[in-house]
């Protein structure tokens, strides 16, 4: 039986979510919050997280993942497909689908790591990754060692997934370091 307090979330997440439907269609790109609104309205209700279709999007579960949040069906087959090679994304269109997510799943499930282009982007991406060993039970900081700028790579060795972030001048300096092998990622066309 769902609580009041559940029953008014629920529906505020309701409203929520057709607001932002409404607004998807009229053109605004808002992937990113419909991504969240279901997630948090779908682990509340079932309890799991089913597959949804909205609009032409298919947004599916990470299958028992590190995180809970939705990734575009999509995305995640370019992603799978182009390994070990990057998979072309554009930074308009495919926002908000869970490119961040497939890394760091890949990175808590394989313990690869996460190159990044700038130190911005690197300490966004530490937080969210010690978020997710928090809510594992991993009580350690382990973003740091996980998740490098270019620059941070100089003398390590292992394997590594490309943030569409890296620039095609880092991605150069990467591959010519013969230590690192890259086993996926992103890179915007």
């Amino acid at each position: 039986m769902i609580e009041n307090q559940n029953k008014e979330h629920i529906e505020f997440l309701r409203e929520h979510l057709d607001i932002l439907t409404r607004l998807k269609e009229t053109g605004y790109r808002c992937d990113r919050e419909i991504n969240d609104v279901l997630s948090k309205l779908h682990g509340i209700v079932f309890k799991q997280k089913p597959t949804i279709r909205l609009g032409d999007n298919r947004f599916i579960s990470n299958g028992g993942k590190a995180t809970d949040k939705l990734v575009d069906s999509e995305l995640n087959e370019r992603f799978k497909a182009a390994r070990p090679k990057l998979a072309s994304v554009d930074a308009k269109n495919d926002r908000g689908k869970g490119k961040t997510t497939i890394l760091l799943n890949c990175c808590y499930d394989e313990s690869v790591l996460v190159v990044v282009g700038n130190a911005t982007i690197a300490k966004l991406y530490r937080e969210l990754y010690n978020d997710i060993l928090e809510e594992n039970g991993i009580f350690k900081l382990g973003g740091t060692s996980y998740i490098l700028t270019v620059d941070q790579l100089n003398g390590r060795r292992g394997e590594v997934l490309i943030d569409e972030s890296v620039s095609e001048k880092q991605l150069q300096k990467i591959k010519e370091n013969q230590n690192i092998e890259i086993l996926g990622g992103f890179y915007t066309a």
